[in-house]
């Protein structure tokens, strides 16, 4: 009687195990059920506006845009529900966290010049101070000062680099100064200094002085 008695406890306890072991993975099987989705976004932001001041509360740098996604792991392998991302943001195979900017626009502030201002259909960078790939219908424009004429700049696609405050593109380009107009395949601009540098095949029509 207590050999059988012993075996009914050890098959209980056999059958208990079982039984914890199949919760144990239905929990597991929820959670990787529960797991983001790739390139599921961390946040999203509506309307947004982002000021960068110097040391002494003036304002340097403005964006703003319709919205604002952030993915923290970013995967090249898009779902089609997510805009894919242009080839010049040259995209690794690893992930990586990354912004998607919708309808960006930009100012870049100085004493001593008026402001670029910046827009494009879309934005993207890897970080809030990492260059930013303005993508489709880009303009950068500044307007005239006391001694110098207005800038308009139009192209499909641009880096900014808001540390260097620089601008640059391998796409053509169209180039207003005052009267002159300039096209050319490519671009270096140092904004805060006023200096364009255009890189190929320049041509363009002059005003006479």
């Amino acid at each position: 009687m207590r050999r059988y008695r012993s075996i009914v406890i050890l098959v209980l306890i056999i059958i208990g195990l079982f039984t914890l072991w199949r919760f144990d993975d239905r929990i597991e099987d929820d959670v990787r059920d529960a797991q983001l989705p790739v390139n599921a976004p961390s946040f999203i932001s509506e309307g947004f506006v982002l000021v960068e001041f110097d040391q002494d509360g003036r304002p340097e740098q403005r964006l703003e845009g319709e919205r604002l996604i952030r993915y923290p792991r970013f995967y090249p392998e898009l779902p089609s529900n997510l805009p894919e991302p242009p080839p010049q943001l040259g995209l690794s195979d690893a992930a990586q966290p990354l912004d998607h900017i919708q309808q960006p626009r930009l100012w870049l502030y100085s004493a001593d010049q008026p402001a670029w201002q910046g827009r494009a259909e879309a934005g993207w960078r890897s970080g809030e101070t990492a260059p930013m790939l303005l993508h489709g219908d880009v303009h950068l424009h500044q307007p005239a000062a006391d001694t110098s004429p207005a800038s308009h700049m139009e192209t499909d696609w641009l880096w900014y680099e808001p540390r260097r405050r620089e601008a640059h593109t391998e796409a053509a380009v169209n180039l207003t100064r005052g009267f002159d107009r300039q096209q050319a395949i490519g671009l270096h601009a140092w904004l805060e200094r006023r200096q364009v540098d255009l890189l190929s095949d320049t041509r363009g029509t002059y005003e006479i002085r």
